[in-house]
């Protein structure tokens, strides 16, 4: 059960800021081929302009919910250690999905 409000049309909607942290892997000054390479203040600027915010909806009704989330990004390049102890853990856990 969702409360009322949560749909009230009354006034804008209620924000929230949300802080999303991003892990680039593989992105770092070393990445190859060059283009690969990201500068995490770039990329945390293109997802601001991206998605600055999210207004969801109820999944039953499919009517918007009277919240706005505003989005920060916090990006973070990972070691080279962090990466392959983060693969191993991925194929470890990894299942075939049959395609």
């Amino acid at each position: 059960h969702i409360p009322r409000f949560a749909f009230d049309r009354e006034d804008r909607p209620l924000s929230i800021p949300l802080v999303i942290s991003v892990l680039l892997v593989n992105f770092d000054e070393g990445a190859q081929p060059a283009p690969f390479r990201l500068q995490k203040e770039e990329f945390e600027r293109l997802l601001s302009q991206i998605l600055p915010e999210h207004q969801p909806s109820c999944m039953d009704t499919g009517e918007r919910m009277h919240v706005s989330f505003e989005l920060f990004y916090e990006a973070t390049h990972v070691s080279p250690a962090d990466a392959s102890a983060l693969s191993a853990v991925l194929k470890r856990n990894m299942k075939s999905s049959g395609h």
